[in-house]
């Protein structure tokens, strides 16, 4: 699950748009980006260092050369952040979702053992827009 501190990490929408990009279009360097986003290479450096700040992205060191540092998502299954990027029809998605309600159905209610807590599970199949933004 992922900590709550952690959202910070996408408070700016700069940050939402680079995460986007990169979850989309695999690893890309602060130059490449600021170039497709319309904005400095310090500034999307920067944000490119919150994100990993908050464990959201990831030096892909095997990738680096000379001063070009590369960037990518960090594996969604290391942070739990929920979120995956896949190519569904609307029949497939809504096939998705079905599944995925059933599965929780499998799961009580209302827990009676004591190390049991609240979860509140959150999933829903969004189109994505033609640009990489939701």
């Amino acid at each position: 699950m992922l900590p709550p501190h952690t959202l910070r990490g996408l408070a700016h929408p700069l940050r939402v748009q680079i995460l986007g990009i990169l979850r989309e279009q695999g690893a890309s360097t602060a130059t490449r980006l600021a170039g497709r986003l319309g904005e400095s290479s310090g500034s999307t450096s920067y944000h490119l260092r919150k994100l990993a700040g908050y464990g959201f992205v990831e030096e892909d060191a095997g990738r680096n050369t000379g001063r070009e540092r590369w960037w990518r998502v960090v594996d969604p299954g290391d942070t739990a952040t929920g979120s995956r990027i896949l190519r569904l029809t609307p029949t497939e998605a809504a096939d998705l979702q079905r599944r995925i309600e059933s599965l929780l159905d499998e799961y009580p209610g209302d827990p009676v053992r004591s190390d049991a807590r609240r979860v509140v599970f959150q999933w829903r199949a969004l189109p994505q827009l033609p640009d990489g933004m939701w």
